[in-house]
């Protein structure tokens, strides 16, 4: 008797969520930018921002994510990319970001800084073939993001400089 073993791997990219890593030193774009966003807003500072705002990258709110991978290893054999499949500009990342969280100070453009390249959208269409289909907008993962971390902001290491 022959046996054939289905396997699946999901490639994730850029995840965020409630219970990420605020660190403002070294997360990842969104909860680092949430998190600067978050402390820029109890000091009266301004938000600064590498770059100009116009790269380009694909987010994905961590109970989407759940579900790809629910969704992958139900229905799914082999590789396959994790991802929303939505290009979102970083300035309009920190728009959202800053209306959520009532940011009135103003936002910081430090075009010197490095950012990577251009754009990175990921083909999730192998995914979505698969009947995934991602639930929550940006504005709605941050926004729900910025709630969570309101309430836990008394346990958070936001990494600062001392």
């Amino acid at each position: 008797m022959r046996f054939e073993r289905l396997h699946a791997y999901g490639a994730l990219t850029n995840i965020y969520g409630p219970w990420d890593k605020f660190d403002v030193q070294s997360s990842h774009v969104v909860p680092s930018l949430i998190g600067k966003a978050f402390l820029a807003k109890q000091s009266g500072n301004k938000l600064h921002v590498w770059g100009d705002g116009s790269q380009i990258r694909d987010f994905l709110y961590v109970n989407d994510a759940a579900e790809a991978l629910i969704t992958l290893f139900e229905k799914g054999s082999g590789v396959y990319n994790i991802s929303s499949g939505v290009g979102v500009a970083i300035s309009d990342l920190v728009n959202c970001i800053v209306d959520s969280i009532g940011l009135s100070t103003g936002i910081v453009w430090e075009k010197d800084k490095p950012v990577g390249i251009k754009s990175r959208i990921v083909d999730n269409s192998k995914l979505v073939s698969l009947g995934f289909c991602p639930d929550h907008s940006i504005a709605d993962g941050i926004s729900e993001t910025i709630a969570w971390l309101s309430a836990n902001s008394s346990n958070i290491d936001f990494g600062e400089r001392r």
